[in-house]
């Protein structure tokens, strides 16, 4: 039996699980064979989670952000930067506040 869309929605996940057990090649191989940038972009914010605050997870980042939307990857962004996340609660929080007119 065959699932649209299941090869997508679950290799960010396996990407993680080889991620989390070292196997970082294997990894970035399997999130590189996606082909939608959302999903790709995915994978490499959760195996940059994995790698944690250091360069090459802030590295990992940055390229899943330039392919799937910040908002997200709000947790992972929370794993490889947690200093930047005030600045996400305040991203979130002025975008939430109602338009005020000005005369």
């Amino acid at each position: 039996m065959s699932y649209p869309g299941l090869k997508e929605r679950t290799t960010p996940h396996l990407a993680a699980c080889l991620a989390g057990h070292g196997q970082w090649s294997a990894a970035r191989a399997l999130a590189d064979e996606l082909t939608d940038p959302t999903y790709r972009g995915r994978a490499l914010a959760m195996i940059a989670a994995r790698r944690g605050p250091s360069p090459e997870g802030r590295l990992l980042l940055a390229e899943a952000l330039a392919l799937a939307p910040w908002d997200e990857l709000v947790e992972e962004f929370a794993t490889v930067a947690p200093e930047l996340v005030p600045l996400l609660v305040d991203l979130v929080l002025a975008d939430a506040e109602p338009a005020t007119e000005t005369p």
